[in-house]
């Protein structure tokens, strides 16, 4: 059996469905969901409590229980803007974790050419780390594929950015 003909398909028969709908059944439809259902949260005694608990919680913790119900979401939208800045405005590089960093003995020998050569490297490789935690971290946010290849790939490159980040996660200062 063929898992992606089968998400295809599955698409598709979901597609035929909406489509299938009279109009106004799919008018009707949207209206409850972005108008009825948003005025019900507002005016609904159970979410007015909710809210004043998740309120005091944050006065009291700085956080609420609201903010942990998709706590991976919350980091990645509390990391992703401050690590595209870093990108802008990092100075250097990290010292010896990256791949062709020298060791303090290994630059003794080298001239001034080579060691801003070896420097131009490292600084090189450092923003392409940085980038593939960003892209890893982007592609979290997205979380939409289109074939099973596809989604094959994109958690490949967000497990290569995340394992970056936990490798370099002490060098992103500045």
């Amino acid at each position: 059996m063929n898992v992606e003909k089968t998400y295809k398909e599955l698409l598709d028969l979901l597609d035929e469905g909406w489509k299938a709908k009279p109009l106004y059944q799919r008018i009707y439809i949207r209206f409850c969901q972005y108008v009825i259902e948003p005025i019900w949260d507002i005016i609904n005694p159970v979410m007015i409590m909710r809210r004043l608990r998740w309120g005091f919680q944050f006065c009291l913790r700085g956080f609420s229980d609201r903010d942990l119900w998709s706590l991976d979401y919350e980091l990645v939208t509390f990391i992703l803007p401050r690590l595209k800045r870093f990108q802008k405005i990092k100075q250097g590089v990290p010292g010896s974790s990256l791949p062709s960093s020298l060791t303090y003995q290994e630059e003794n020998f080298l001239d001034d050419e080579a060691k801003e050569l070896n420097f131009e490297q490292c600084e090189r490789e450092w923003t392409e780390i940085i980038n593939k935690m960003i892209i890893a971290f982007e592609l979290i946010l997205d979380c939409q594929w289109d074939s099973i290849e596809d989604f094959k790939d994109k958690e490949n490159k967000i497990l290569e950015g995340l394992t970056l980040f936990s490798k370099y996660f002490r060098n992103l200062w500045i």
